[in-house]
């Protein structure tokens, strides 16, 4: 059944136009499951057409390619300092002063590639601010010796550092509310957010947050 299955869908006419993001190189990688549930006729049939409807109602993320090329090829003994081993890095996670939100981070860093004077959202996320003082010094001498705008390497960051992410306690709260009270709305305000993950929503500023320590979920399934 489910070489039968894949050959039908194989077909071109049911081959989504839009799954490319860079050509010959980058896609989306679609995957579609088909279960029966009981079997009193044509199973085949049945399965094609649930799969042809499916796809035809598939929404695609927007997305668009950004290519950032620095003046040099060439590392520079500050680039080799900075990854080496880790050490010199703030995402160095085996040190305990540097445990700031990995998606906070990348994403705040996206303003503090302006100036210095963005730094504050930043280092607020750090335990110890001075972890990251010490690496953003050598990541502005990096910026300065690659060149460019600073308002357009901003805008560069943003496209590739979202702001939402379907974060554990989010989906744990989702499940609850569908499967103990019936509520899919939470589910619905979910996926609104998550459908525009680069862009500011300051009135969803709470799906951006991490989660607090009681909110932290310890044991998730490959399902979530």
């Amino acid at each position: 059944m489910t070489i039968i299955l894949n050959q039908c869908l194989s077909h071109p006419s049911l081959h989504p136009k839009n799954l490319g993001i860079i050509p010959r190189r980058k896609s989306w990688l679609l995957n579609l499951d088909a279960i029966v549930l009981s079997d009193s006729g044509n199973v085949y049939d049945a399965l094609f057409l649930a799969a042809r409807s499916a796809l035809c109602d598939t929404k695609v993320p927007k997305t668009r390619s950004v290519q950032y090329q620095p003046k040099s090829n060439v590392l520079s003994d500050q680039d080799v300092e900075m990854s080496a081993d880790g050490s010199g890095s703030i995402f160095n996670t085996r040190k305990a002063a540097n445990a700031a939100d990995f998606t906070l981070t990348f994403r705040f860093l996206c303003d503090a590639a302006t100036g210095p004077e963005a730094d504050a959202p930043t280092r607020r996320l750090f335990s110890d601010p001075s972890a990251f003082d010490d690496w953003a010094a050598r990541w502005r001498t990096r910026l300065a010796e690659e060149g460019g705008e600073a308002s357009e390497r901003r805008t560069m960051m943003r496209a590739v550092n979202p702001a939402f992410i379907p974060r554990n306690h989010l989906v744990e709260e989702v499940i609850s509310a569908a499967v103990n009270d019936g509520d899919f709305s939470l589910f619905e305000t979910l996926l609104t957010v998550l459908s525009a993950p680069y862009e500011e929503q300051p009135a969803f500023a709470r799906y951006a947050d991490p989660p607090r320590p009681d909110q932290i979920v310890h044991q998730t399934f490959c399902g979530t």
